[in-house]
């Protein structure tokens, strides 16, 4: 049973026709100037649809154990989009200049036989992602978003949460494909890992990530946002209703407990 309500009526098929609403303005998203940082904030616009794509691909798979890699992505690709698109030009040149380093450093190390990429001059160091976070939450406030009050709590929940649990070589990725019987003190390996989701939660957050970068991006192109805010109110309402509703149950917890 999936862990949103109303998710098969209408949330999922929202999320459906967010994707491909985005995908057909994707084409107009066009600039004479680069390193702009809107075109570069487009770009990012395309690597996230393209991660909710893959996150959704997965949940249908039927596959909750592994949905979480691709948010994680998704997030990290959302965080540097935002931050391009609020902070602007000087995010650009950073990233810019990241670049260049990055490619250099690994043509270097796989001995590749290819021309360096040019390097941009006088750039400063870019932010790592916890940093690129904060920035990004910070100027939601100032832009009178509160959301972004919650984005260092949201970095802690999906980033490093799905590092620990679904990306990097720790026993937490691998701890639930084991069988455990107690009574017979045997321990058997299983196809599946067991979740306590099916996913469905992980999808509603991508998606919501998805609708916030594409209206920083389409303003920045002057595009319409009515369609878009159409299409992402019974998201947003519906993520709400669940953090209002785990909030209440955490509170009634921690009164229980004190009690």
């Amino acid at each position: 049973m999936t862990e949103v309500p109303d998710w098969d009526n209408k949330i999922h098929p929202t999320i459906k026709a967010l994707i491909q609403f985005v995908d057909d303005r994707l084409p107009t998203l066009t600039s004479t100037e680069f390193p702009h940082p809107r075109v570069m904030a487009a770009a990012y616009l395309a690597r996230v649809r393209r991660l909710v794509m893959a996150t959704e691909a997965l949940y249908e798979a039927g596959m909750s154990d592994v949905v979480g890699v691709p948010l994680r992505v998704c997030f990290e690709a959302w965080v540097t989009g935002m931050w391009v698109v609020l902070v602007g030009q000087d995010a650009a040149d950073r990233l810019n200049a990241d670049y260049a380093i990055r490619i250099n450093h690994f043509v270097e190390r796989a001995r590749l036989d290819v021309e360096p990429v040019p390097g941009t001059e006088g750039a400063d160091q870019l932010p790592n992602v916890w940093q690129r976070t904060d920035a990004v939450g910070k100027a939601l406030v100032v832009a009178g978003d509160e959301a972004g009050s919650e984005l260092l709590w949201a970095y802690a929940l999906v980033y490093t949460g799905e590092s620990t649990t679904s990306i990097h070589a720790g026993f937490p990725t691998a701890v639930g494909y084991i069988n455990f019987d107690d009574e017979d003190r045997w321990a058997g390996v299983q196809s599946d890992r067991q979740d306590n989701s099916d996913g469905s939660g992980k999808l509603l957050c991508a998606a919501i990530l998805l609708t916030m970068l594409a209206r920083r991006v389409f303003a920045e192109f002057n595009i319409g946002l009515d369609e878009l805010d159409e299409l992402a109110t019974p998201i947003h309402l519906m993520a709400t209703t669940l953090n209002e509703e785990q909030a209440a149950q955490v509170a009634t917890e921690s009164a229980d407990e004190a009690s």
